[in-house]
């Protein structure tokens, strides 16, 4: 019994060191194309030299960061739904010809 409450408390940590370095991994992830959005942002607000000149290409980069951090918080979503125990996974079977 006193081996297995030992078991359990390893693998709490385990899980909790893993929670831990996915929260960092996220956040890094994250921030880095928030702050190209701002630093781009910014360099348009603030009508640069060169900002006029490259408006457009940094519109379209603050529109693919956008899109790529849109993409991770989805991602993030369905991670945390499918941790949620009371989530369930419901397949379809798919009738084939």
């Amino acid at each position: 019994m006193t081996e297995q409450l030992r078991q359990a408390k390893q693998q709490n940590q385990m899980q909790e060191q893993r929670n831990q370095q996915l929260y960092a991994n996220i956040a890094h992830d994250l921030k880095t194309p928030m702050t190209m959005i701002i630093g781009y942002a910014k360099a348009l607000c603030q009508k640069e030299t060169n900002a006029k000149e490259r408006e457009e290409d940094y519109l379209q980069i603050i529109v693919e960061q956008t899109d790529h951090v849109n993409h991770l918080v989805d991602e993030l979503l369905a991670y945390t739904r499918l941790q949620n125990q009371k989530y369930q996974l419901k397949l379809e079977k798919q009738d084939i010809a």
